[in-house]
């Protein structure tokens, strides 16, 4: 069920993505229509194998990681940022949401590099790599969850600015007290 519900968040946000292009004035590949099929040929194959694999074994981690790996990469958070920040002033529901998501890429280089490690068994492996690959992994989600902190920190702080192309205008982190530019 879980699964299935993934699947549906990953082929929503995609279908998102497309219709928040066109609403945004975004440049695309050439249209709604190349857009949708352009994303369709990605976010399609990827969102069924991961929704199959984590239905049939909830146990094995490569469909969860599928899907992460789609909704994170596929979410139309700048789309939505434009849309929200610079047409409608910060008013649209989920504007916080968006800014969290827009600074999730470096969860999704970790997430590939967890799924290249546990593929094809969703073990980790086994001998003289284990501890190795165990380490590497720690480490790649540590660094992936401390460099995506930015976005909850701009969304805490109620200041957010967004640049013409929906990335955050924000400095990386607050000047100290009694700082200038």
């Amino acid at each position: 069920m879980a699964a299935a519900v993934l699947a549906m968040v990953a082929l929503g946000l995609g279908a998102a993505t497309v219709v928040l292009d066109h609403l945004t004035h975004q440049p695309g590949t050439g249209g709604p229509a190349a857009d949708a099929f352009i994303g369709a040929v990605g976010v399609v194959p990827a969102t069924a194998v991961g929704a199959l694999l984590a239905a049939r074994r909830p146990r094995n981690p490569i469909g969860w990681l599928l899907l992460a790996i789609v909704i994170v990469e596929i979410s139309p958070a700048s789309q939505y940022l434009i849309l929200d920040y610079r047409m409608h002033h910060g008013s649209l529901a989920l504007g916080w949401l968006a800014v969290v998501l827009e600074e999730c890429w470096p969860m999704f280089l970790a997430s590939v590099s967890l799924l290249l490690w546990l593929f094809p068994d969703g073990t980790m492996p086994t001998g003289r790599w284990h501890r190795a690959a165990a380490v590497a992994s720690v480490g790649w989600l540590l660094v992936g969850l401390a460099t995506s902190s930015r976005g909850v920190l701009v969304a805490a702080g109620h200041d957010v600015r967004i640049q013409a192309d929906g990335s955050l205008a924000n400095p990386p982190c607050p000047p100290a007290s009694g700082w200038r530019y």
